[in-house]
């Protein structure tokens, strides 16, 4: 039976998540509007499966060609449209990326593409024009499994509640125990979000058998149900509470935050409230059965999918600041998109008698789309800006020199000790990615120097502060690494250490994806400009680098290279929707402009070099003058992004830390010797 108030609950859920893409301060959680979505998903498409298993007319046919009719005409408008504009707008790289998720989309599996892509460096989510479908690989997995594991429990006469509550309880504690470890995998895989499709499936299996005997109706979660939804109060109490619960998650939850883990629950029992509270509830009659809420509720299926490639593709063409009424535009846009295709595509395709042919059609045309774009992927079709000359730019911006094959592992944590060589001193470099950064100029130095007496140990990775006690909790990998190197650090052996990091992105230009923190086992303080935390942190640095040379080391503070967005080489090539070709457009970066926001930190790490006795370098003086140049005499960009430096550029041309190892090798002639190496 079609319930008008759960159209309406559709219509929350995609204006949550359209508001968090386009407007994600006000709206913070309305990511969670995809987990309202999987729990209305799973009550429908259980309820159909339970339906037919009970009445002795399910078929396995019917049912995936029901789907198929559902899911792929709105999907392969957009994955076609999707890759027309990324054959005029992306760069090859980009183009091969977009390929790739076509692909995936197309076999539902986008959600662990992604997962095997997170990382440090992966690209950024408003540069993938087809993040979203990940939520539509969580679904169609979930309806892969589902009816053959229901079709088998009923025809064994296994309790079908008990088998519900028994997997949902399973992935739930999955979700909560992984969460905090491995973060991206519970986000991504099925088997950590299936919790969410059964709360949905475990009401509808209560209503579909709650007259069948006591193995079901007797349960304490039906109950609970019944208690609920028994009398008026009780069912405007639910909905009151569900839709509570929703809201507070929208305005309170953000990105920050470990998700799903226990965080999950307030919007999906939300959901479930507001599915239990029934039709007759007066928040369900009067605001989710509204004509308009069952508009938006209608078309959120293709609004969902047309949203997202609108957004990103205009931060491709854009990476700047959006202004509010071009955000709302695109929004505007999506929804008139949204309207034609659910008025002249997926109407008169589900309204089609022909159910079987219609659903092998749409899965053959599917098919090709994802095939044309896995030919994207390996390159065999190139997009437009192929024939510009852009292969120096794309080739920097895309470069990660590190780990080097001639690392080796020290031990066996998520980030381990790494050295090069096995010489009688070691130097030993702590920081983050932007520590990394020099590797391909240390490994030319190891390599083409044989009368160097140093190894060299690496005690980094990306986003990990050099600072004890400092953490973020997206980056399970980070923890203990600093210990493990001052631990190492004791050894007689070691006579350097070097201390790097992105320092801005822990104290002052703040990633708004990541929350960083000071504890010590007695308090936290978060790291923020002129906060308790950010001081208790460099007292903690300071204490580090005197204990250090307390030890007899000799310590360097590296710090902040240039940063700003205008360094980035993809932003030196304009894309728009009418030029005719891509031109690259090499900006002037004065060296103010480039080191105002890093000037703060600066300061307060110089003053802990000059308390402590520790050395300074500054890479500023070397890759900046008046203005900080981007681009070498020959066009070979200096940076990768908007502050690492190109692996080609650090190897040939970045000599302030040569003289870390002995005997001093300077800089003479190093590309001539990479040739002979």
């Amino acid at each position: 039976m079609h319930r008008p108030d759960i159209d309406g609950l559709r219509a929350i859920a995609i204006l949550s998540v359209l508001g968090f893409h386009a407007f994600g301060r006000w709206l913070p959680g309305g990511f969670v509007g995809v987990d309202i979505f999987f729990v209305i998903s799973g009550y429908l498409i259980s309820g159909i499966l339970l339906r037919g298993l009970k009445n002795d007319n399910f078929s396995f046919t019917k049912f995936y060609s029901r789907r198929i009719k559902r899911i792929f005409p709105a999907l392969l408008l957009v994955l076609t449209a999707t890759w027309v504009a990324g054959w005029y707008l992306l760069l090859p790289d980009e183009y091969a990326r977009l390929g790739k998720h076509i692909a995936s989309g197309a076999g539902f599996v986008s959600n662990i593409t992604l997962w095997k892509e997170a990382g440090y460096f992966d690209q950024r989510s408003a540069l993938k024009p087809l993040l979203h479908l990940w939520s539509l690989g969580v679904e169609e997995q979930f309806y892969l499994i589902w009816p053959v594991l229901l079709f088998v429990a009923w025809k064994r006469n296994i309790n079908l509640f008990a088998t519900i509550l028994a997997i949902l309880l399973a992935s739930f504690l999955l979700n909560v125990l992984r969460v905090h470890t491995h973060e991206d995998a519970t986000f991504y895989l099925p088997a950590t979000r299936f919790w969410e499709l059964l709360l949905g499936g475990a009401f509808a299996c209560w209503q579909t058998f709650r007259d069948s005997g006591p193995g079901i109706a007797a349960t304490w979660l039906p109950r609970i149900a019944v208690s609920s939804a028994s009398g008026p109060g009780g069912r405007n109490l639910a909905a009151a509470f569900g839709l509570a619960l929703i809201a507070g998650s929208v305005l309170y939850l953000n990105g920050t935050m470990m998700f799903p883990g226990w965080w999950a629950l307030p919007p999906t029992l939300g959901a479930l409230l507001l599915i239990v509270a029934g039709p007759r509830a007066w928040i369900n009659r009067r605001l989710l059965a509204s004509r308009p809420m069952i508009f938006i509720g209608l078309i959120s299926y293709p609004l969902y999918l047309w949203h997202w490639p609108l957004l990103s593709f205009d931060n491709v063409i854009d990476p700047g600041p959006v202004s509010a009424p071009r955000r709302m535009f695109l929004l505007i846009l999506a929804g008139l998109l949204a309207w034609l295709t659910y008025r002249f595509l997926e109407r008169p395709i589900r309204s089609n008698s022909a159910l079987v042919p219609v659903a092998w059609r749409l899965a053959a045309l599917v098919a090709v789309i994802g095939t044309v774009g896995f030919a994207n992927f390996r390159g065999s079709i190139p997009p437009r800006s192929a024939r510009y000359g852009l292969d120096k730019i794309i080739q920097a911006a895309s470069s990660f020199p590190f780990p080097g094959p001639r690392l080796t592992d020290l031990d066996s944590a998520p980030t381990p000790l790494r050295q090069q060589r096995a010489g009688a001193k070691t130097v030993l470099f702590m920081g983050d990615s932007f520590m990394e950064q020099y590797y391909p100029r240390i490994d030319w130095l190891l390599r083409t120097h044989p009368g160097t007496s140093e190894s060299v140990v690496y005690a980094t990775n990306g986003g990990c502060p050099p600072i004890a006690n400092v953490r973020e909790d997206h980056h399970p990998y980070c923890l203990g690494l600093v210990n493990r190197a001052m631990a190492f650090a004791k050894d007689p052996g070691v006579n350097t250490v070097v201390i790097g990091a992105n320092w801005i992105g822990y104290f002052t230009e703040l990633d708004p994806r990541y929350s960083y923190y000071f504890a010590d086992g007695t308090r936290r303080e978060a790291l923020l400009p002129g906060s308790p935390g950010s001081k208790l942190a460099m007292v903690e640095l300071q204490a580090m680098v005197a204990r250090l040379i307390g030890e007899g080391k000799e310590v360097y503070l590296l710090l902040q290279s240039p940063r700003d967005d205008a360094l980035d080489p993809r932003n030196m090539i304009g894309k728009r929707w009418g030029a005719s070709s891509f031109r690259i457009s090499v900006p002037v970066i004065t060296k103010d402009a480039a080191t105002r926001a890093m000037r703060p930190v600066v300061l307060q790490l110089r003053a802990i070099a000059e308390a402590t006795g520790a050395h300074v370098i500054d890479p500023v003086d070397y890759l900046c003058r008046e203005y900080c140049p981007v681009m070498t005499g020959d066009g070979v960009p200096i940076y990768r992004d908007e502050g690492h430096l190109n692996p080609n550029y650090v190897r040939s041309s970045v000599h302030y830390l040569d003289g870390l190892l002995t005997p001093p090798v300077g800089a003479p002639n190093a590309a001539a010797a990479e040739n002979r190496s």
